[in-house]
């Protein structure tokens, strides 16, 4: 009977140091914005970003499409427009809205996730100007009867400087009409980009299905703090009850104590080991899947942030598990050399003989 209720509470402690290790390690991590800033930093992201994966945006050509600029070029300028500390600022500002949210610590029917593009806006009145000023410096006056392609129904850059003009009058005049054409132009993009409208126009949920499933996910997370300080205590009563069920036998208190513990570290330990891998080797074949809609760059860098940020996440379970195993293996031995004449049982048990 002690054995079988010994077994019992062996596998409360190792269910409820399951249920710690799910409701502490790993999520806090999740809830922390020092884990994503940590793993972006990890991976270079945003200069990567910049650097490799816009040159490969084709679609980058139909931001500017009446300025007639190659795939380079217009590249180019939205590397001058977009730069790797306006990435971070708005990464880290839509991240951080969101887990405050996420934790409670703003009352709001749903988080601000919407990227501010009013500073995009303002630095493309100042760059796009700019770009266009250098390329008309190459202009030549053009040929008898070479047409300069400026059309009175749409705005492009001329291929030359029509004759009969001079050509710094030609460039300023051609200047003033982009500075009307280009403030027109931003007036109709919105000012902020709503990512969880994105997200509903990318499935088949509603808005409200959409964030009803956040603020689940978010009630689930404020019970979290319950759950883990009841497995908490749960762990030090199953403990306590392995010992009192063993009273009368220091070294058979200390060995079930410890084997508890070895079991439990061990069967996690292994566990989240196994997981840590095929989590990595999912996400990989995931990235791979997707990998025809993504430039190379990109592609590789999703690669490198789940090889840098899975194992980080996953020794949430691998650290306590080794820690609990050690200290399990430690209680053991000390059940055997009371056991074998360490303690005060065995000093008794040799002057008996004696």
């Amino acid at each position: 009977m002690r054995t079988l209720l010994s077994l019992f509470l062996a596998l409360v402690f190792f269910s409820s140091f399951l249920a710690v290790q799910a409701f502490s390690g790993p999520k806090n991590k999740l809830s922390d914005e020092k884990f994503y800033r940590l793993h972006f930093e990890d991976v270079d992201l945003y200069q990567r970003v910049h650097s490799d994966v816009l040159v490969k945006v084709n679609e980058a050509r139909q931001l500017f499409a009446g300025l007639q600029l190659s795939d380079t070029e217009a590249a180019d300028l939205l590397k001058k427009i977009i730069s790797p500390a306006d990435m971070r600022e708005q990464t880290e500002r839509v991240i951080g809205n969101f887990l405050q949210w996420f934790r409670n610590e703003v009352n709001a029917p749903e988080p601000d996730v919407a990227v501010d593009l009013r500073p995009f806006k303002v630095k493309a009145l100042r760059e796009v100007p700019l770009f266009v000023s250098m390329k008309l410096k190459t202009l030549q006056t053009c040929a008898p009867g070479q047409d300069p392609g400026v059309s009175a129904t749409s705005f492009s850059i001329p291929k030359c400087v029509p004759q009969g003009i001079p050509p710094e009058q030609a460039k300023a005049q051609f200047l003033a009409q982009l500075d009307v054409e280009l403030n027109k132009s931003l007036a109709g993009v919105r000012d902020s980009l709503d990512l969880i409208g994105l997200a509903v126009e990318s499935s088949s949920t509603s808005r409200a299905d959409f964030v009803k499933q956040l603020d689940d996910a978010r009630a689930w997370n404020g019970r979290a703090s319950l759950v883990f300080i009841l497995s908490i205590i749960a762990i030090l009563l199953s403990a306590g009850l392995i010992l009192l069920v063993n009273k009368g036998s220091s070294r058979r208190m200390l060995m079930w104590l410890g084997g508890t513990a070895v079991f439990s570290g061990l069967v996690v330990l292994i566990a989240s080991l196994v997981a840590r891998s095929q989590l990595v080797s999912r996400l990989h074949d995931e990235i791979i899947q997707h990998s025809g809609r993504l430039p190379g760059s990109a592609t590789l860098l999703f690669s490198d942030l789940t090889d840098s940020a899975v194992p980080d996440l996953m020794n949430g379970f691998v650290l306590p598990s080794v820690l609990l195993l050690a200290l399990g293996l430690a209680i053991m031995l000390g059940g055997a050399l009371w056991g074998s004449g360490g303690g005060k049982a065995g000093k008794s048990k040799r002057a008996a003989r004696e």
